[in-house]
């Protein structure tokens, strides 16, 4: 009798272990998210930078990019994420010592526009045409008064940390932009790749 309450027991420990692992992943990965998203809204683009996958730098480097983030506001351009909720996660998948988890999560993004370049009409229904191509057509909204659009959508990001450790990183992935796909295929692992595929 000792024999099979002795291995439940055991096994009941490994399942709780392996719950509370999970549970410490998922949230070290939320609270990196909401980090990385709250520096995106204030536009500090060091910590942004910083909390971007590392491999991304061996095809843009990292001057560069903080170079095209400043460039949004010199161009007039604002983009906040007001609302987010977290959709999925993958189950973690380990190559090369990096471990990678795809989060899925549905995002309102308010996209303000200023400067005279956005007083042409014309402009805004083109804006508009291409946004809802690619956000669906009941996903977005223009707010006349404001000059701003309110774009609702599902994101992909996969997270990725090395040997354990819960500082995850972040990199987006865009199915719509085939040179962001052709990119994917240099930095990322073609299993976590499939994957991706999979949930799109």
């Amino acid at each position: 009798m000792k024999k099979p309450v002795l291995l439940f027991s055991t096994l009941l420990l490994f399942f709780m272990a392996n719950f509370q692992h999970l549970n410490a992943q998922e949230a070290a990965i939320k609270s990196r998210l909401g980090e990385y998203i709250e520096a995106t809204n204030s536009e500090n683009w060091d910590k942004v930078l910083d909390m971007v996958y590392d491999k991304l730098f061996e095809t843009v480097p990292k001057e560069q990019m903080k170079q095209l983030f400043s460039q949004m506001g010199t161009m007039g351009l604002k983009m906040e994420v007001k609302e987010y909720t977290i959709a999925n996660m993958s189950d973690k998948m380990t190559e090369e010592g990096t471990d990678f988890v795809i989060v899925q999560y549905n995002a309102h993004e308010k996209l303000t526009l200023n400067g005279p370049q956005f007083s042409n009409e014309a402009v805004i229904q083109q804006m508009q045409t291409q946004f809802k191509t690619m956000y669906g057509e009941d996903n977005v909204t223009y707010d006349k008064e404001n000059n701003a659009f309110t774009l609702k959508g599902t994101k992909t990001m996969v997270a990725a940390t090395k040997g354990g450790a819960q500082d995850w990183k972040f990199i987006e992935y865009n199915v719509t932009n085939p040179m962001q796909a052709q990119m994917f295929e240099q930095i990322i692992p073609a299993n976590v790749i499939t994957k991706l595929k999979e949930k799109k």
